[in-house]
């Protein structure tokens, strides 16, 4: 810092309060005034000094003569020696997708050179980078931790099917698609993904400066650029939640949903200002490094327009290319990576970015060194950049904010977290994730704002649906075994949620093509936690059903009913649904082709119902890890007024066991008529891509039922979360088969399949051929969701 003149108390001009202005150049690091107590030094030095006391004179000569022989004594009047002041550094990180990984390797180099930086800045990925380094994590902590992340699950809203309430569990793979509905049509999200978990992952990185919320007191000063989609120009974050700057920076229309902020609408800053060299200028550095991560960007393969995304991503760089260009320029020191071979997609490539990002800068060694500092300013630096993140922080309170529609108690119902217990990151976590697992919430946000006697108030801020809360989702369907049975459904889903404050729903469905089926159902939970509901329900279904001798396809049925039931139950949770109630309706099956003398039905049941299922399988299908269990019952009676006196038992279960790619899965499944005459439309089917290999669906019908399975699924290729899950090789063997009066373990059949599976963002496809004893085969072909 300059040094700057005063009056001492001499009153005679600068420099006469030697004791005390002495001390305090001292102290500030300047250059030290000595005075020469040789005679001739320290009497010229009194006879330029002017009128002034005895006193004063012999405390000059006594402070003269104690300082060194040989120091010099400066002329009387003259300014104190300064050091030069330290320029300010600014650091300017650009925007790039995955390519900005690399500015970690940047950081990496700098802080070998023992550079400090002043203010830093970001766009993007750029401004993720920042605010990480901002916050106060150091490199090594930044790479630990991205490595850390499973890319795919990071970019996906979805809350991991295990966590999901077991309602939401049954929409698993069923739509292509969910949208709003209003009086003004359709309505849908401003991009594929919410960032939920991102954005969430942003907010606990960032935990160790969360309660700053001017960017200027961070360990260093911050700034976040985002584009303002009203006014079409880039707006500076400097103030607010670091997280959510961080992530509006970085909402790539499309990809993310815009984040409104304070009325405004932002989205991704590389739009209008990809590299921010402005933006540092104006927080005051004197030197300004700019890493642009984008030049291999400037030569363009040709191969790489050969595809929609190719000629979209190119689309966007020629966009914004010419005005990094122009703020790269303007930067007194430029870095620019050499990432040939890597793509702004390749976040799960950490490891590879790094390594540029550093010998980039390391090329730049001789135009930095002039920034460099000694060892113990740089301590000095490093220790006020540098924070510890926060452990054993007491809960004081857990509340919950922003909500509407949605009942408290329905949210409170998903809280694990409590008062009086330490912050837990992974319990927080997985609040989050089934909170927005309840489907009515674009964001959910936590924070750890100041409580009473140092304890903290965790809050889950919510955004609901803006789209919501009537809902349309639609699903799609095709089957065929290349032979005489080809389907084709769609599904059509209207449902009304958040009805009242413990959150009933009204679910209406109308499926049609190869099969009709139209569903109406409320559900009415009778608890804020959602453990004991009650479901009336409608339902209409029409199919045609085929009837085999032997292997020969002989008729076609069109089966019909109507039913009406109220069911009572129990949902525990994420893990279990128990149903039972009386269930009333109607069944007809007429001959639709076929020989006219086959028999035809027309009767009317009435019973009790009752099911359970317990899943825990990650997947509905291409499970790789869990298990699944159903059991379910119908035990119609006459004298409810039905036709006839029946029982029908079934169970399934599943287990599935992963390792690696490799996936193994055990199968059982079997019914019972309990020594009852079960009528032609309630009989069990043996057969079908997912019933019994190289058996055509409902190939043979019997009153008992018994199949055991063993399937392998090997992953071929782990797919882009865009795009799906995987792609698996996979075969499966069964044994077991239907019998007319009884169990009988010695009449069994055998069959064994092998196929291609890819679980797709579209719904499953399922290519396979099954053969099975006495000649039986079959190819089945399946694509789309699951209803």
């Amino acid at each position: 810092m300059p040094v700057t003149e005063r009056r001492g108390p001499l009153g005679a001009g600068p420099g006469h309060g030697l004791l005390g202005d002495g001390a305090a150049h001292k102290k500030r690091r300047s250059v030290d005034r000595r005075i020469h107590c040789r005679s001739a030094g320290w009497m010229e030095f009194l006879g330029k000094a002017g009128p002034m006391s005895w006193i004063h004179k012999i405390a000059i000569i006594l402070v003269g003569c104690l300082l060194p022989a040989g120091a010099a004594l400066p002329a009387y009047g003259a300014p104190a020696p300064k050091t030069p002041a330290r320029p300010k550094v600014g650091l300017v990180l650009g925007g790039g997708g995955a390519l900005g990984l690399s500015h970690i390797g940047v950081l990496r180099a700098l802080e070998e050179q023992r550079i400090p930086i002043d203010f830093i800045a970001g766009t993007s990925m750029g401004s993720i980078i920042a605010g990480f380094y901002a916050s106060g994590m150091s490199p090594d902590e930044m790479q630990a931790f991205l490595e850390g992340l499973d890319w795919d699950e990071v970019m996906s809203d979805e809350t991991p099917r295990r966590e999901l309430y077991f309602r939401r569990k049954q929409d698993d793979q069923r739509y292509l698609f969910e949208m709003g509905l209003n009086w003004n049509g359709p309505k849908m999200g401003t991009g594929m993904a919410a960032g939920q978990k991102f954005n969430n992952l942003l907010q606990l990185a960032t935990l160790r400066s969360a309660a700053i919320t001017n960017f200027d007191r961070l360990p260093i000063p911050y700034r976040a650029v985002a584009t303002d989609l009203q006014s079409g120009t880039a707006h500076v974050l400097d103030r607010g939640s670091l997280a959510t700057a961080m992530r509006a920076s970085m909402a790539v229309p499309g990809v993310f949903t815009a984040v409104e902020l304070d009325g405004l609408t932002l989205v991704d800053g590389g739009i209008v200002n990809n590299l921010p060299v402005d933006v540092v200028k104006d927080m005051g550095a004197d030197v300004v490094i700019a890493v642009d991560v984008g030049s291999d960007a400037d030569l363009v393969d040709p191969a790489s327009l050969k595809s929609l995304g190719g000629i979209l991503g190119r689309t966007y760089t020629i966009a914004q290319r010419p005005e990094q260009i122009e703020q790269f320029k303007r930067a007194d020191i430029g870095i620019q990576p050499v990432l040939a071979g890597l793509t702004a997609s390749d976040f799960a490539r950490v490891s590879e970015f790094v390594p540029k990002g550093e010998k980039a800068a390391q090329a730049k060694a001789d135009e930095l060194s002039r920034l460099s500092v000694g060892e113990e300013e740089y301590a000095e630096f490093l220790a006020r950049q540098r924070r510890a993140k926060p452990e054993s922080i007491p809960v004081g309170e857990v509340a919950v904010t922003g909500n509407r529609r949605v009942g408290e108690g329905v949210i409170r119902g998903r809280i694990r977290s409590r008062a009086g217990e330490t912050f837990d990151e992974r319990t927080m976590q997985l609040d989050l994730m089934r909170i927005y697992g309840i489907g009515e919430f674009e964001q959910v946000l936590f924070r750890l704002d100041p409580g009473e006697g140092g304890r903290r108030i965790l809050r889950y801020d919510v955004k609901e649906k803006s789209w919501g809360p009537l809902y349309l989702a639609l699903g799609l369907n095709l089957r065929s075994d290349f032979e005489q049975d080809a389907e084709w459904a769609m599904l059509l889903n209207v449902t009304r949620r958040s009805l009242n404050s413990l959150g009933a729903e009204w679910r209406n469905e109308i499926e049609f093509g190869s099969r009709q089926n139209v569903l109406s159902e409320y559900y009415q939970p009778l608890d804020a936690a959602g453990i004991w509901f009650l479901a009336p329900a409608v339902e209409y279904r029409s199919k045609t059903e085929a009837v085999y001798d032997d292997d020969a396809r002989v008729a076609d049925y069109d089966v019909q009913t109507l039913e009406g039931r109220l069911d009572f139950g129990l949902q525990l949770r994420r893990y279990a649904e128990l149903r039972a109630g009386p269930v009333w309706g109607t069944g007809k099956a007429t001959v639709e082709t076929g020989a006219t003398n086959l028999p035809t039905f027309d009767e009317d049941y009435a019973g009790w119902k009752i099911g359970l299922i317990v899943d825990r399988q990650d997947r509905t299908l291409f499970a790789r890890e869990g298990y699944y269990f159903e059991t379910k019952g119908l035990f119609a009676r006459d004298d409810l007024g039905g036709d006839a006196d029946f029982d029908k038992v079934e169970g399934v279960f599943r287990k599935m066991q992963s390792l690696g790619d490799h996936t193994v899965t055990l199968g059982l499944h079997a019914g019972s008529s309990l020594d009852s005459d079960l009528p032609g439309y309630a009989q069990f089917k043996l057969g079908g891509p997912f019933g019994f290999a190289g058996l055509a669906e409902g190939q043979f019908r019997g009153s008992y039922l018994g199949v055991a399975s063993v399937g392998y699924g090997y992953r071929l290729l782990q797919l882009p979360s865009q795009l799906g899950k995987g792609v698996y090789a996979m075969a499966r063997f069964d044994t077991g088969n239907v019998w007319a009066n009884e169990f009988d373990t010695s009449d069994l059949r055998y069959g064994a399949a092998v196929g291609l599976g890819a679980d797709l963002s579209i719904g499953p496809l399922y290519v396979a051929y099954g053969r099975a004893d006495e000649g039986y085969d079959c190819f089945y072909f399946s694509l789309g969701t699951i209803f």
